[in-house]
């Protein structure tokens, strides 16, 4: 079927699909879809001489814009936005301006390297957890077979999904995901499951971007 650390890890202060875009994305069409998300840097001695700063946010979007805040030592903050560009090994912070700040990376699913100095991505809260369907709409998961479905959603960004038949035939994917707005991707072995999310009451609901299936879930322990 075709459903298939640093410093600190911080709760992400995530944007609405509406600050993103007005326009719905594809987010499996970004090229570097590990770079997305709030990147978290803490400073474990922030009293120390020189040490201005408390905790550095770095949010990075798929419409090709940036945002940085700063908590200073005083309570205070500083910000910075603008665009960015990018390719396999550097990102340019600032490209619509003449003082742009230029920076070697290395990302996995989870941590961001800039110039040597990692970063911690920052999770959703509400998203991270374990669910089990409660009711499972859509042609193409019901021609399936499929009766019941668990996804569990991890706070290092690893998920593992597991689909059962009627007839009691299991099967589970592993793999990492990311989301931006209210998309949601689960990338696995073999390919990549596209959806878009919502959370209402402790309650989520997953629609496919690919095939016909509607889940709606529940919290489990």
């Amino acid at each position: 079927m075709r459903w298939l650390i640093i410093f600190l890890a911080c709760t992400s202060f995530y944007l609405s699909s509406s600050e993103l875009s007005e326009k719905r994305t594809d987010l499996t069409q970004f090229d570097y879809p590990f770079l997305l998300g709030d990147w978290y840097l803490v400073n474990p001695f922030p009293d120390e001489a020189g040490n201005d700063f408390v905790v550095i946010r770095l949010h990075i979007a798929s419409n090709y814009s940036f945002a940085i805040e700063i908590q200073k030592y005083d309570d205070t903050y500083e910000y910075w936005a603008g665009e960015y560009i990018v390719d396999r090994d550097t990102l340019v912070l600032g490209a619509d301006i003449d003082n742009q700040q230029i920076y070697n990376y290395t990302v996995s699913h989870n941590q961001l390297m800039l110039n040597g100095i990692y970063f911690s991505k920052g999770y959703h809260s509400e998203l991270v957890g374990n669910w089990t369907s409660e009711a499972i709409q859509g042609e193409d998961i019901l021609a399936s077979k499929v009766s019941k479905l668990n996804l569990t959603l991890q706070p290092d960004f690893m998920f593992l999904f597991m689909a059962e038949s009627h007839d009691g035939n299991m099967a589970a994917y592993q793999g990492v995901y990311y989301f931006e707005g209210d998309s949601l991707v689960l990338m696995y072995e073999k390919g990549e499951q596209n959806s878009r999310y919502s959370i209402d009451e402790g309650q989520l609901t997953l629609q496919s971007n690919d095939f016909d299936m509607l889940a709606v879930m529940n919290r489990s322990e």
